[in-house]
């Protein structure tokens, strides 16, 4: 989504929403995005098919009302924990961002 549908600000235009909705091509996000993430972009695209998040490692729809999650592929917690070290060890000035499908 970053560096090609979303402008400098992180905003789909109205140009590219209307560009796309006249297409009539089936649209499907493909991010590295968390799923909040990528809402706003979904809602405004009007998106009702199969969205991805975390780089594949989540496939979702967007209902009114929640994320129907149709497959997911999660990191083991003590691989997190690891990594999270490991970074935290070699890399101090690194930030780190950890997110699950509501959080």
């Amino acid at each position: 989504m970053d560096g090609t549908l979303l402008s400098s600000n992180g905003h789909v235009s109205n140009h590219n929403v209307n560009t796309i909705k006249d297409s009539q091509i089936p649209f499907t996000l493909v991010s590295a995005r968390a799923p909040m993430e990528m809402a706003e972009t979904i809602d405004k695209l009007s998106l009702k098919d199969p969205q991805i998040a975390f780089n594949g490692g989540l496939i979702f729809k967007k209902t009114a009302n929640e994320l129907q999650v149709l497959r997911d592929d999660p990191l083991a917690l003590e691989d997190i924990k690891s990594i999270i070290q490991q970074v935290k060890t070699n890399f101090p000035s690194v930030s780190c961002s950890c997110y699950d499908v509501d959080h």
